[in-house]
């Protein structure tokens, strides 16, 4: 028998060995690359960007960002490190992958509008996202075209509409329940990000599948055969999110509660998003048109051409509103109204031009979406400021491909750094790092946005939800600063409130806790 001691030191030589080797193999792919491009910043790193070390970001930060998680590093980049380095691209290199990061606006457009063909998506870094079936988000060529043909009229004027409804009515409940808890008419202090992910799940469920959840409650009985309400069913996968990507699925077997609930979960999900589909399916005369039935109608009139969604598929997308539409939105609103907190200069110019365009009314109207110019350009301003995802990953496939001076080997991961070119001094100017909506006002969209702003993608690839996430956010800014005024609180800094956790997506590293005081 080995002792424990033993083994450890057994297991430790071997993990020495597989790091050395693949340390070696990266420093050959690197010397080869560094060859055909001299002049391109080069890092080798010691472990795979696939590692799980790295995917979850187990190495502290303070470790030299050739170990670190590609996230981070990406999110770092953002400062200074182009600049010492002497180039808007850099490359990074392991055992198996070239990745480049690409900052220069130009190149950065010409990537994500202009070369579409050459540089697509590695669907099958996508794969961890079917959990409910293949979606417009993981897919390339004729299969995501068609996805898309059946998706991108989903997202109409009508749902855009219900959109809004939703979000006023789900907005009022909050600000109710504010009201209740706050015992005078004295400030009160309100965990913004925890209020955030609810909004901006109930408006997600209500336009996205019409099932309205009462706000702080758990909801509607169980109905049939569900261990779940819809409700616990939605917020435990929504929360489990993680743990679906990084296990097996062998995992949630196992005797724990939590695994053992995110597998109930999935279930209960998976069967009533099967349920709702029948429905929409059954009721294609309902006018109400949230964003599933508009789907199953799209695909059902699409059936003609043979390319309609199958229903996992159509669970698959409908999955994905909810990934790409929950936590992007409330972490991009908690963004917003902590930086309407520390500039109450700008918060009261966006509360007069609320009072302006409503001409008094106390709530908006979908119909005064195009008059809230400044709401929108606070968010806009925010956006560039805290873009909720740090990169967008190409792919150049079997080829080689030149971007820039530079070209690029078969298999090579292109990254598109948003937030590096959102904060270009050159682009925005010398104050780059302050918060000005004003940027966004006018008539014709300068060389900045139309090259160094794209929080939603753009060209073919961009975001089909761009305006449902506008119209929630712009309701929901023009009710609060129609009602409050909003402040840090006492002894807490923009700077602690505003600090980023960027492992996955980008979002405050603590709960943003915000003062509110009535107008």
């Amino acid at each position: 028998m080995f002792s424990s001691w033993q083994v450890a030191i057994a297991i430790a030589a071997i993990l020495s060995i597989h790091i050395v080797w693949g340390y070696a193999a990266a420093l050959q792919r690197a010397a080869a690359l560094r060859k055909a491009n001299p002049g391109l910043p080069i890092v080798t790193l010691f472990f795979n960007l696939e590692s799980p070390i790295r995917t979850l970001d187990l190495i502290p930060r303070w470790i030299p960002f050739r170990i670190g998680s590609i996230n981070v590093f990406m999110h770092h980049l953002r400062t200074s490190k182009l600049k010492e380095l002497g180039s808007d691209m850099i490359a990074l290199v392991d055992s198996k992958t070239v990745d480049v990061f690409v900052a220069n606006p130009v190149l950065v457009h010409d990537v994500i509008v202009n070369r579409q063909k050459e540089l697509g998506k590695n669907v099958n870094h996508y794969e961890m996202l079917n959990i409910f079936g293949k979606n417009v988000l993981g897919t390339e060529g004729e299969v995501w075209r068609r996805h898309r043909r059946v998706v991108a009229p989903s997202f109409s004027e009508k749902n855009n509409a219900l959109v809004h409804e939703s979000s006023v009515r789900i907005a009022k409940e909050m600000i109710g329940a504010w009201e209740e808890q706050s015992t005078s008419d004295d400030d009160f202090t309100v965990n913004v990000s925890a209020n955030m992910m609810q909004y901006a799940l109930s408006v997600i469920s209500s336009a996205g599948f019409g099932k309205d959840l009462s706000w702080g409650e758990e909801g509607s009985e169980l109905l049939g055969n569900h261990k779940m309400t819809f409700k616990t069913a939605l917020e435990t996968v929504v929360s489990n999110f993680i743990l679906y990507l990084v296990l097996p699925s062998f995992c949630f077997n196992l005797p724990f509660q939590t695994l053992r609930k995110a597998r109930i979960a999935r279930k209960e999900f998976g069967d009533y998003l099967d349920e709702i589909i029948n429905e929409a399916a059954s009721s294609l005369a309902d006018s109400s048109h949230n964003l599933l039935q508009a789907l199953v109608m799209a695909s059902l009139m699409d059936n003609e051409k043979s390319g309609s969604l199958s229903k996992d598929e159509l669970k698959g997308n409908a999955f994905i509103f909810i990934v790409a539409g929950h936590e992007t939105t409330a972490s991009s609103l908690s963004y917003t109204l902590a930086l309407l907190a520390s500039h109450p200069e700008i918060q009261e110019k966006l509360h007069d031009e609320c009072v302006r365009a409503l001409e008094g009314r106390k709530e908006p109207e979908y119909s005064d979406f195009g008059k809230l110019t400044y709401a929108l350009a606070v968010m806009n301003e925010s956006l560039r400021l805290h873009s909720i995802v740090s990169g967008m990953p190409k792919w150049t496939g079997d080829n080689s491909v030149t971007v820039g001076n530079f070209v690029l080997p078969p298999q090579s991961v292109v990254h598109v750094l948003l937030q590096t070119t959102q904060r270009d001094p050159n682009l925005w100017g010398d104050d780059v790092n302050e918060f000005k909506p004003e940027r966004f006002l006018g008539r014709d969209q300068p060389l900045s946005i139309k090259m160094g702003w794209a929080p939603f993608s753009e060209g073919a690839r961009g975001c089909v939800g761009k305006k449902f996430a506008q119209v929630e956010t712009v309701a929901l800014l023009t009710l609060i600063t129609l009602k409050y005024k909003v402040r840090l609180p006492d002894g807490v800094s923009v700077e602690q409130v505003l600090e980023t956790n960027p492992l996955f997506l980008g979002k405050p590293d603590r709960p943003v806790n915000l003062v509110f005081s009535h107008r």
